[in-house]
């Protein structure tokens, strides 16, 4: 459980390994900020989650019945980064030929 680095909208991962602990339901419970649960509904060894909005997370891991060793856990979730392939820029500022020293030329850049 990575206490930063997470996004919103991006997958964390991780794994909770009982192999020395004998017998037990391993349950894993994460709530945003506001105390709201992660509904993604995986209770599985493997644990995945995707945060949907920023800020301090709690991820509580409970092997029968008990918290395991630092749980509940706080995760960071700061803001998803943009996708620069989906920007472009265009005009005649950027053309290869016409642009002239001490002249005004301008372009544009597209974000959506």
């Amino acid at each position: 459980i990575e206490p930063t680095g997470n996004v919103v909208m991006k997958k964390a991962v991780f794994t909770v390994e009982t192999i020395s602990a004998g017998q037990g339901e391993v349950l894993v419970y994460v709530e945003d900020p506001a105390g709201h649960p992660n509904n993604d509904k995986n209770r599985t060894y493997s644990v995945f989650y995707v945060p949907k909005v920023t800020g301090q997370h709690k991820v509580t891991v409970l092997f029968a019945g008990q918290h395991i060793s630092k749980s509940p856990f706080e995760v960071d979730v700061g803001m998803a980064q943009g996708d620069s392939s989906k920007v472009t820029a265009q005009g005649p500022g950027l053309e290869p030929a016409g642009n002239i020293a001490n002249k005004t030329t301008y372009f544009d850049v597209y974000t959506a």
